[in-house]
């Protein structure tokens, strides 16, 4: 049986729980400058997984964003589609460079699907045509519907109703 997936950090598990809090008082600035601090983390869990929950927060400032551009760039690919899932939404211009470069790549993960379904962008309809028009399996339906969602977003300028909840 396959071991689920989790950070390493006692800190991120509690984060993960929401045991701790990341707004509201000066406890929470303290939680949140931690959390940021552990996407640069030396253990590769702990930099997804705190990139995984820094994105999905919501919170929106400097010093997350900055934190997310530089997840950007992470080593991990999982990490880095972490960090441009929550870039398509708040840096657009920032991500679509790099999400259009990984689209661009033999291997393509959903996530990345997901980005360019955030950014809808006519400039990734090309690439996207490309995606979408390769043989899936049936393993792959989740991955067909991804890319035709973000090749639909791409034409129409409106991001997939599916997406619309990784817009807060």
């Amino acid at each position: 049986m396959q071991e689920e997936y989790r950070p390493n950090s006692d800190f991120l598990m509690m984060v993960l729980h929401d045991e701790v809090p990341l707004t509201g008082g000066s406890l929470a600035e303290v939680n949140l400058a931690r959390l940021i601090d552990l996407t640069s983390d030396d253990d590769d869990s702990n930099r997804d997984w705190a990139v995984t929950l820094l994105a999905a927060s919501g919170i929106d400032t400097a010093e997350v964003r900055s934190a997310l551009r530089r997840a950007a760039d992470d080593p991990q690919i999982d990490t880095r589609c972490e960090a441009l899932l929550r870039l398509a939404v708040v840096e657009p211009g920032f991500a679509l460079p790099r999400v259009k470069e990984m689209l661009e790549q033999d291997d393509i993960y959903a996530l990345t699907l997901e980005a360019a379904g955030l950014l809808a962008d006519r400039s990734l309809i090309a690439v996207l045509e490309q995606i979408c028009v390769r043989p899936f399996d049936d393993v792959d339906v989740v991955f067909a519907v991804l890319a035709r969602d973000a090749l639909e977003a791409s034409r129409t300028g409106k991001v997939p109703r599916a997406l619309e909840w990784r817009l807060v």
